[in-house]
């Protein structure tokens, strides 16, 4: 009798954990573990330590993932009494996460808001004193100027010029766009925020018939073996006014840049 009422209690047991185990196949999960091969041990780990369920764990990993995660979750802890605060270790870093009902509100690294980025303020139009009066188009160093604010981006320097001084034709001027790069966790995201910033960019000129070529430059600061460091040029796109045109901004991803773009130039520092 004993034997039989402990086989039935592991039978018992072992339906359990396979209960368990399949609630971690998400509608997500074979799509997520394709294309991360630390998202498994993520999952679970996220939907255990900030007590959430595994659909609403995956959606955690997807953000944190946009905020440079590049390693599986070691560890959550939350503090006592606080149910919507926690901290995701992954790798070398520490995330903050705020959450409501296992929806992420932020994201914060070392006090810095990664998550969600906040929306760059819309470029108001100049007040004319007749009320009435047609709005005149700005001028191209006006627009230029405007596309780098929308777009969030930090400005050192724009060069506008003939296509005739640099031996090319074109019925538009050629705009040459410096650009530093801002300093985030990861190279990853550092190259995910100026691909972000160049098609913000494009997007904001495509309507101005007096371009022919826009190129985009991004400094950023390299430390050598030695430990110098030296600002650098890390990333150049060049788009012809034609190629601008193609693009369909309501569904165009960003990560496109390099394929449809007329020449790109990436620093080896960006590939890792």
């Amino acid at each position: 009798m004993k034997r039989l009422l402990s086989l039935f209690l592991a039978a018992c047991l072992a339906l359990s954990l396979s209960g368990c185990l399949a609630d971690y196949d998400t509608p997500k999960h074979a799509e997520l573990s394709e294309q991360y091969d630390f998202y498994a041990n993520s999952q679970s780990a996220l939907s255990s330590g900030m007590a959430i369920t595994p659909e609403q764990a995956d959606e955690v990993f997807i953000v944190l993932v946009s905020c440079g995660m590049e390693a599986k979750v070691t560890n959550v802890t939350r503090k006592a009494g606080d149910d919507g605060h926690c901290q995701v270790s992954a790798g070398l870093y520490v995330y903050d996460v705020y959450y409501t009902d296992g929806v992420v509100d932020r994201v914060e690294y070392n006090g810095e808001e990664l998550y969600p980025t906040p929306a760059p303020a819309p470029v108001e139009p100049a007040p004319t004193d007749d009320p009435a009066a047609p709005e005149t188009p700005a001028t191209l160093e006006q627009a230029v100027d405007d596309a780098i604010t929308a777009a969030n981006a930090e400005k050192e320097d724009v060069s506008i010029y003939d296509a005739a001084s640099v031996g090319e034709s074109s019925d538009g001027s050629f705009v040459d766009i410096y650009l530093s790069g801002k300093d985030h966790l990861t190279s990853n995201m550092v190259r995910k925020g100026m691909l972000m910033q160049a098609a913000d960019i494009l997007e904001s000129l495509q309507s101005r018939d007096d371009i022919g070529r826009v190129t985009l430059f991004w400094a950023f600061p390299l430390v050598d073996a030695y430990g110098n460091t030296s600002t650098e040029t890390v990333m150049k796109a060049t788009f012809y006014k034609d190629t601008i045109d193609k693009i369909n901004f309501d569904n165009f991803d960003y990560n496109n840049i390099p394929v449809i773009c007329d020449d790109f130039y990436q620093h080896a520092a960006l590939n890792g």
